[in-house]
């Protein structure tokens, strides 16, 4: 990512992203790119609402803001955020940022010290095991195993994903054209 200034995703011989490094990071169009250019926390869910420049979208129960318009109410959304835009918050304790205003529970499963981060596993009510980066910035972990948690982030981290269609079979491109007498 750092020799081009703009990179095309292929995926069963097709593109399926094409565009910067960063754009391809922060807003990857599908779950395919969004895990092929580093790891990814995808979710499903239902919108529920749309509105000004925000989609709400239901996921198990929990209520999340996407942005941008993204379907209609009761369509099935996918989207996802990165681990590094994600924090781990007691979710006994308030944010110490209004902005993480998206937020889902979960207990830690698993955390690892890595020198430059700390990792969190996180597994929610439904079993989806969410990763978090934290910088090691010198500051003890924010949560250890077995601890009842919230993976929150903010809602302009999120990034919507389309349905991850299989490719078309190889087929001719062919124009078909009738003429009335």
């Amino acid at each position: 990512m750092t020799m081009a200034d703009t990179i095309a995703v292929m995926h069963s011989g097709r593109v399926e992203q094409l565009g910067s490094p960063r754009e391809l990071y922060e807003r990857p169009v599908s779950r395919y790119v969004a895990n092929f250019l580093g790891q990814s926390n995808c979710l499903d869910g239902t919108v529920v609402e749309v509105g000004g420049d925000t989609t709400v979208v239901d996921v198990h129960g929990v209520r999340l803001a996407l942005p941008g318009r993204h379907g209609r109410p009761g369509s099935a959304q996918s989207f996802g955020v990165r681990p590094e835009k994600a924090v781990v918050l007691a979710r006994t304790g308030g944010s110490p940022d209004p902005r993480l205003s998206n937020g889902l529970p979960g207990v830690v499963t698993d955390v690892s010290f890595t020198g430059l981060s700390i990792q969190y596993v996180v597994r929610t009510g439904w079993g989806q095991d969410l990763a978090v980066f934290a910088q090691n910035d010198g500051a003890d972990a924010a949560a250890s195993r077995g601890d009842a948690v919230l993976v929150a982030w903010r809602p302009e981290h999120a990034f919507a994903l389309r349905a991850d269609v299989p490719a078309p079979a190889d087929e001719p491109a062919s124009v078909l054209a009738t003429a009335s007498p």
